[in-house]
């Protein structure tokens, strides 16, 4: 249940490594991962901070200033990253992961739950209960933002960018908002079902998918003004959301789910994994291995061959 655990303050059990050594990746839950131009980071419990250079095949610990769990990470390029978690907790890197500092954003304990790199030097960074903040300087100082009035309180799980600077978000309860002006206004959308959105995704053209609880999953390819149910042959619950560079969509969710789309988030096949551990992220940076992770650290895989899919690519 990742994204239980991404809500949810809890008392976790300490990494105990020393920085920069190598350790056990599939020992330390979890909760995202991103590029980092050829090297991966990985994020989790007690402000644990991993980095691979091999892609994926040996982890080193990072120090950080935090024991807060790390919820969500963002790179632009190489070199800028921040990372958010628990207790008002953003992080910044200038070095592709090696090291982070804390920056203040004057938010209190409140819960960070994702963030996105939204352009050059910007980032958005989302949580419970309607929090929402950008940055135009690449980190260094943060706007709280209102989305959908003052009295929305939902938890924001998600945010893309679509073509034309268009945001799309998405969260608890069926949430679905779009912004023209960098997260200034919002825009309430038609949501397809009631049920929480653990994540949205651009897949280009213009459309968008959205996934979350049972394994809904849903399609628009305008702008999110209508909705397309995919079928995903699962009932679990669908935690993240990636497109590899060569363009395949992968979602990861409870119970091991793993689905892997050829055609834009058309169709999805599962890939059986074999574990029952939930998985939070996934990514890429070797054209034939990805890389997981969530309750169970670390898994290294190759990349499924998918059988031939017509329509579109």
């Amino acid at each position: 249940m990742i994204k239980r655990l991404a809500g949810t303050v809890l008392v976790l059990s300490c990494l105990a490594v020393s920085a920069g050594a190598a350790v056990r990746a599939d020992s330390v839950l979890l909760m995202d991962i991103a590029r980092a131009g050829g090297a991966l980071v990985g994020v989790g419990e007690r402000g644990t901070v991993l980095r691979s250079d091999d892609g994926g095949g040996r982890w080193a610990a990072i120090a950080t200033p935090v024991t807060r769990a790390l919820t969500a990470l963002a790179f632009d390029g190489p070199d800028l990253g921040i990372a958010v978690g628990h207790g008002g907790t953003i992080l910044r890197s200038r070095d592709g992961g090696r090291s982070w500092a804390t920056v203040d954003a004057d938010i209190g304990l409140a819960s960070l739950l994702g963030v996105t790199r939204v352009g050059p030097g910007r980032f958005a960074a989302y949580g419970a209960y309607g929090l929402f903040l950008t940055s135009e300087d690449g980190g260094d100082t943060w706007t709280r933002r209102t989305v959908l009035g003052g009295d929305f309180d939902r938890h924001i799980y998600g945010l893309a960018v679509l073509a034309g600077d268009r945001w799309l978000l998405a969260g608890e309860g069926g949430t679905l908002a779009v912004s023209a002006d960098h997260g200034r206004n919002w825009t309430a959308l038609a949501s397809p079902y009631q049920g929480s959105f653990f994540g949205v995704l651009a897949v280009g053209d213009g459309a968008a998918l959205a996934f979350g609880m049972r394994g809904n999953l849903f399609r628009s390819d305008d702008g999110g003004a209508h909705w397309t149910r995919i079928e995903t042959g699962t009932e679990s619950g669908l935690n993240g959301g990636r497109v590899l560079a060569d363009g395949r969509v992968v979602l990861v969710g409870n119970g091991g789910t793993l689905a892997i789309s050829g055609d834009g988030g058309r169709r999805f096949q599962l890939f059986p994994m074999g574990r029952s551990q939930g998985l939070a992220q996934a990514d890429s940076v070797l054209p034939s291995a990805l890389v997981l992770v969530g309750e169970g650290g670390v898994t290294h895989l190759n990349l499924p061959a998918l059988p031939q899919q017509g329509g579109r690519p």
